[in-house]
């Protein structure tokens, strides 16, 4: 039997490069096509496409400080349930 070779993700920067005056957040790659992001002033995972670099924010918190500037994404791993886990911890 063949083992399958999973693909690894290679990070690249998107179009929006980075912006300097935002705050940077992990993103974790989930089931190989987006990156989730966790949002400590709302408290929920937020998607994006999968590229490192600026993005608007998605906190529907109305007085997050990513609302003004947005934040950049790096990758940071893949989605696991440890992950999970680890930023669910954090919500108790």
């Amino acid at each position: 039997m063949t083992k399958q070779r999973q693909k690894r993700h290679v990070p690249t920067v998107g179009p929006y490069g980075f912006r300097e005056d935002a705050p940077t957040l992990k993103a974790y790659l989930a089931s190989g096509e987006y990156y989730r992001v966790y949002c400590k002033y709302c408290r929920r995972w937020h998607t994006h496409s999968p590229f490192e670099g600026h993005r608007l924010a998605h906190c529907d918190d109305p007085d997050s400080p990513y609302a003004p500037t947005g934040y950049n994404l790096v990758y940071a791993g893949e989605f696991t349930l440890a992950v999970w886990r680890r930023f669910s911890d954090v919500q108790s």
